[in-house]
C-alpha cells in the first residue's frame, strides 16, 4: 500500500536536484518547482553561503542555483538545500574552505 507521504515524496521529488532561479520573498529564498507532479514550490531551508547571498542580495534578477529537494515541508512549501551556483561551483568546497 502506497501512503499518502511518499506519493507526495514522489511528486515533488525528494533527493532529486534540481536547477532553479531563487527569488527574495519575504525575507525568503523561493522558486518555482520544475516538476509539473509537484503541488509545492521550493523554498532553500538553510543560509545561503556568504558569496552567494551577497550576489542574491545585489542581483535584481533571479540568481540561479541547483538545489536538492528534502523530505520537509514549510509554509507550504517544500525544502530544498543549495548544492551548486556558478557554473557547477559545488556548495560543499565552500563549507569545508578554512
Amino acid at each position: 500500500m502506497t501512503s499518502i507521504r511518499n506519493q507526495l515524496e514522489s511528486a515533488v521529488g525528494v533527493g532529486e536536484r534540481f536547477r532553479v532561479a531563487l527569488e527574495e520573498r519575504d525575507g525568503e529564498f523561493v522558486a518555482a518547482h520544475p516538476l509539473e507532479s509537484s503541488p509545492l514550490p521550493i523554498v532553500v531551508g538553510e543560509k545561503l553561503p556568504a558569496e552567494l547571498d551577497a550576489k542574491a542580495e545585489a542581483a535584481a534578477v533571479p540568481i540561479e542555483v541547483t538545489v536538492e529537494i528534502t523530505d520537509r515541508v514549510r509554509d507550504g512549501r517544500v525544502v530544498g538545500r543549495v548544492v551548486e551556483w556558478e557554473e557547477g561551483r559545488d556548495v560543499r568546497e565552500e563549507q569545508f574552505r578554512i
